[in-house]
């Protein structure tokens, strides 16, 4: 199969680009183009040119691309299946309420921040707003471009991220609203001092990590160092002695001194890599957890898609598989992904 799938590879040439997340399986990872984070490939696909973008990833990744993507290009995911729990805890409807009360509640609108993990309708209401997208990686200055502005956020839909972005940026509890699935507003502080609503969404791959386990690899492994995501719950991220994304992850185990002893917090398969590719150090999980959704990408349905491009039967056999994002919903999406990477980049 590896061989079919590099023949084909060699066939399409440069009318193809296969784009991995880091969560994926080992045996796609090695066929990728591109591997790496959600911020790292949304702006590496943006600056693609190829005709068909095979993205190994979920749902909502692949609508990132068909927002950024060219009238020519053609995004394709493998699983169509492949949802993200975190995206589905938040509906346009209720982005929409909450805005609507966040406004009643403080006299003035929020600016939404949006994470990543997030369908291409949420994406629009953003841009819609003046807002943007953010990722894990850029989240904290995301936050203090609109912090500095003097706006209130309503960062959506990760609560976790938010709230641990927040205590790096030091905002007190007293600045800081909790916006629940039912759009009611939490607080202990005053309206007129938030400026940060956090939607009550999670990611439950991250969800399954606990004190419990890091004080256990302590045990485990004394001079261990601890990395997680910042999408596991706050007290993980206070015991962790480094909080960062999955690209942050993987450049410091892969930037640390040989035999140096690390645990991490994250998905799986991504943890089992970074240990099989940098042998001079112990790398282990704090915990095995795995996102069912990532795992639904295999090396079978990549062939698939593949084999229906290079004999041009993909719109007929697999019409399904090809993502796409309605006009209406996309100048107002791909202007949030634009205004992240504008931010990041420092041309806003």
């Amino acid at each position: 199969m590896d061989e079919r799938i590099r023949n084909l590879k060699e066939q399409l040439g440069e009318r193809l680009i296969i784009p991995a997340h880091h969560y994926q399986r080992p045996e796609i990872i090695a066929c990728a183009d591109i591997v790496g984070d959600s911020y790292k490939l949304s702006v590496d696909v943006s600056n693609t040119d190829a005709e068909y973008i095979v993205f190994c990833g979920v749902k909502f990744m692949a609508e990132g691309a068909a927002i950024l993507a060219g009238e020519h290009q053609k995004i394709i995911l493998p699983a169509p299946n492949a949802g993200c729990p975190m995206a589905d805890m938040i509906s346009i409807g209720q982005a929409e309420s909450a805005m609507q009360n966040i406004h009643e509640f403080c006299g003035q609108d929020a600016v939404p921040v949006v994470y990543m993990n997030a369908y291409g309708d949420i994406k629009a209401l953003s841009g819609r707003y003046g807002g943007s997208v953010c990722t894990s990686s850029n989240a904290q200055k995301i936050m203090t471009h609109y912090l500095q502005k003097n706006l209130p956020i309503f960062f959506i839909p990760d609560y976790c991220l938010g709230i641990n972005t927040a205590r790096e940026l030091s905002i007190p509890d007293e600045q800081i609203a909790v916006v629940r699935r039912d759009c009611t507003i939490e607080t202990s502080g005053k309206p007129e001092d938030i400026k940060l609503f956090l939607w009550d969404g999670n990611c439950r791959v991250h969800q399954r990590f606990t004190v419990k386990h890091i004080e256990r690899i302590r045990d485990e492994h004394p001079g261990i160092t601890v990395i997680v995501h910042p999408e596991v719950k706050e007290p993980v991220a206070a015991a962790a002695d480094y909080a960062g994304s999955t690209q942050y992850i993987y450049n410091t185990i892969k930037e640390s001194p040989a035999n140096t002893i690390w645990g991490v917090g994250t998905e799986y398969n991504f943890v089992s890599r970074i240990a099989s590719e940098f042998p001079d150090k112990q790398v282990f999980p704090i915990f095995v957890s795995r996102c069912e959704n990532m795992e639904k990408t295999n090396i079978a349905n990549l062939h698939s898609m593949l084999k229906a491009i290079a004999d041009g039967t993909l719109a007929v056999k697999y019409r399904n598989h090809i993502i796409t994002v309605p006009k209406s919903v996309r100048k107002e999406a791909a202007l949030s992904l634009n205004t992240m990477i504008d931010i990041v980049q420092g041309e806003t």
